[in-house]
């Protein structure tokens, strides 16, 4: 009787364990938190295939996602992108208005990598992107003084977009 019973326990954690694992893929497929983990990973590995796409996620519509889940993952994201490209990247910052925005920008051939974040009034957000070409190109005069002091995109050391993201979303 206890070898039934010991028996059915262990059959119903093996159960749970695989129902909650299986939760756990179909959640990477499916929301905007697991495109952007995939994007990271993918685009680490194979930017050129990534040309013209990327990820993203938002306090407002994604599922489960936070300002301090953003905070981590763009930290996050900067480590894992610094590690294949040999290089630090290079980090911008503007206010946009009333909406602080930074990107860390890693140059490479013929493209760039591109990590976002901004906290707009009713959202923070963060993506991964590649995209062709130059970042000059891709941001034009916002790089320049002729974009107006509160919209001009400036080089600055990497810090965390802690700084500027709502703690409470």
């Amino acid at each position: 009787m206890v070898k039934k019973s010991r028996r059915r326990v262990i059959t119903l954690v093996i159960t749970l364990s695989v129902f909650v694992a299986a939760l756990w893929v179909l959640h990477l497929f499916v929301s905007d938190r697991g495109r952007f983990l995939r994007a990271l990973w993918d685009i680490r590995r194979h930017p050129e295939e990534w040309i013209g796409k990327g990820a993203h996620v938002n306090t407002m519509e994604s599922t489960g996602v936070s300002s301090p889940f953003i905070a981590a993952e763009v930290e996050n994201a900067w480590d894992k992108l610094n590690e294949p490209y040999g290089k630090t990247g290079r980090t911008y910052y503007s206010d946009c208005g009333d909406m602080p925005t930074q990107e860390t920008i890693w140059q490479l051939p013929g493209y760039f990598v591109r990590l976002y974040a901004t906290s707009a009034l009713e959202l923070d957000a963060a993506a991964i992107s590649v995209h062709s070409g130059t970042y000059e190109a891709f941001r034009g005069e916002e790089l320049t003084p002729a974009a107006g002091a509160d919209f001009q995109y400036r080089p600055i050391p990497w810090k965390s977009p802690r700084r500027f993201l709502y703690p409470d979303r």
